[in-house]
Order: structure tokens, then sequence, then C-alpha cells
């Protein structure tokens, strides 16, 4: 498994390290879903540490339909760190991809970038 989820109250910060692939990423996203927070207010998918970074477009697709499928959990705030460009475009994609669902979404490049928007978010 090339990821952690540190579960503490009203959220999670799952982080990947090592090769990284699309399953991990669904997987990861799973488990977060699955993990009864009942209604868990924020997020955090730290991919600085993972390399190599195997996901593609289709991959992004599948995280996009099971989070879809997951939008009956509202108001949460989700923070995707990516400190690479392509590791950033593919997770831009996923963000865009995800308007429809009501929840608060950005792409970052550092963890602290990630906290402070989460901050704001309340």
């Amino acid at each position: 498994m090339s990821w952690t989820a540190h579960y503490v109250a009203g959220g999670v910060c799952t982080e990947f390290t090592g090769a990284t692939t699309g399953s991990d990423v669904l997987a990861a996203v799973r488990d977060f879903l699955a993990h009864g927070l009942g209604y868990p207010r924020f997020a955090i998918f730290d991919f600085t540490e993972a390399t190599p970074f195997d996901v593609d477009a289709i991959q992004i697709d599948q995280i996009v339909m099971e989070d879809r499928w997951a939008a009956t959990i509202q108001y949460v705030s989700i923070a995707v760190v990516t400190p690479t460009a392509g590791r950033h475009g593919l997770a831009r994609t996923w963000q865009i991809k995800l308007e429809s669902v009501p929840w608060r979404a950005t792409v970052v490049a550092t963890l602290p970038e990630a906290v402070e928007w989460l901050v704001q978010q309340g």
C-alpha cells in the first residue's frame, strides 16, 4: 500500500509515498468514504512523496464516478497537494469534473497551502 490515512475528528490526511497508481488513489478514496466519519468536514490527499506517479485520465474518471456516487456527503472540503505540473494537471481535471458535486475542492502545491485553505473554509 502506497498510502497512509491519518484520521482525526472531522476528517483525514492521506499521504501517498513511493510508487502510486490510480488503483492506490481509488483505494484511498474508498477508504475515506467508507471510514465511518459520518459527515466529514475535510480531506487532504497529499501526493508530495508519490513517485513514480502512474495515474491516467481513465483512472481519474473512475475516481470522479466514485466521488459523484458519494455526493450525499455534503459540505466537505477536499484539498489535493500536488507539487509537480503533471500531477497538478491531473488533479485540476478531477476538480473540474466534480463541479456538479456539492463539495469544495482545491489543488495546491504544498501541505501548508492546503491547511491554510481548509482553515479559510471553516
